[in-house]
């Protein structure tokens, strides 16, 4: 338990701390994976799994993949918005299937483009990538790091971790607690601010501008 906990406590100041660099490194394998997933239920979707269908699953799942993770490292802000695009697919999906078109095929494959679509059009309509990033990771970083915490305190336990997950656990122990939540949230901003410090500082070499200056250049996109 201990163990586990103190491996919280670690790779929750990592994330923290390092959560937009960390995700850029496996921000492409997220992507060749999304595809692959998106790709394989987008043509079982429509055609269903057959002698045919299966091996056009298949390549069209791997081509997607490797367009998405090739996307993913090039362009990074293209990368997000695919990303986005890709959960609210799989999230109109899902509602699909909540609604009982588990067993129409066309018309789940259908809600899932256009929860796709959808998605595209917000994440193209509103500013993310990296900001988004920052703030997500120093979030959940900090939550990581409250749960190893509480881990050792013994007010919470690793089962609960795998069964409800750790922003639930920890927004479940906190509940009520002024000062925890004030720790998150102080926590997240304190992170968030270190993150973004440090991703000016490695914009003065190459713009030539003063450090404050840098973080003006970088909240109006570099432009």
């Amino acid at each position: 338990m201990i163990f586990i906990a103190a491996t919280l406590v670690i790779v929750g100041v990592l994330v923290a701390l390092l959560g937009e660099r960390m995700f850029r490194v496996i921000l492409p394998i997220i992507g060749f994976v999304a595809g692959i997933l998106i790709g394989y239920s987008g043509v079982e979707a429509i055609f269903g799994i057959g002698f045919i269908s299966f091996p056009l699953a298949i390549l069209t799942s791997l081509l997607i993949g490797a367009i998405l993770a090739i996307l993913s490292y090039l362009y990074f802000e293209i990368a997000i918005v695919l990303l986005v695009g890709v959960i609210t697919g799989y999230g109109a999906m899902y509602i699909g299937i909540a609604l009982g078109l588990s067993s129409n095929r066309f018309w789940l494959g259908l809600l899932t483009f256009a929860g796709a679509i959808i998605g595209l059009a917000l994440a193209t309509a509103i500013p993310m990538g990296q900001s988004l990033i920052v703030i997500a990771s120093s979030f959940y970083g900090v939550a990581m790091v409250m749960a190893g915490f509480f881990m050792i305190g013994g007010s919470i336990t690793f089962e609960q971790i795998q069964r409800t997950g750790i922003l639930r656990v920890v927004t479940d122990r906190i509940d009520g607690s002024l000062l925890w939540f004030a720790v998150w949230v102080g926590g997240s901003i304190a992170c968030c601010y270190a993150q973004l410090a440090a991703i000016a500082r490695e914009l003065l070499s190459g713009n030539g501008l003063s450090y404050s200056e840098t973080l003006v250049y970088q909240s109006k996109g570099g432009k």
